[in-house]
């Protein structure tokens, strides 16, 4: 699963990660996270995609 973290504080995007890595540890599933600190970095770095 891919999964985006988005926020422009990091303690709270290694909150998150801390969080999403213990349940997929947890539940058996992989996770593909990419974090970033702001929606203009996500946006982005989509341009590359839209073919």
């Amino acid at each position: 699963m891919n999964i985006i973290i988005c926020d422009d504080r990091i303690d709270d995007r290694k909150n998150l990660l801390d969080l999403l890595s213990d349940y997929g540890e947890k539940k058996n599933y992989e996770f593909d996270i990419t974090e970033y600190d702001s929606g203009e970095q996500v946006i982005l770095s989509d341009k590359g995609n839209r073919g």
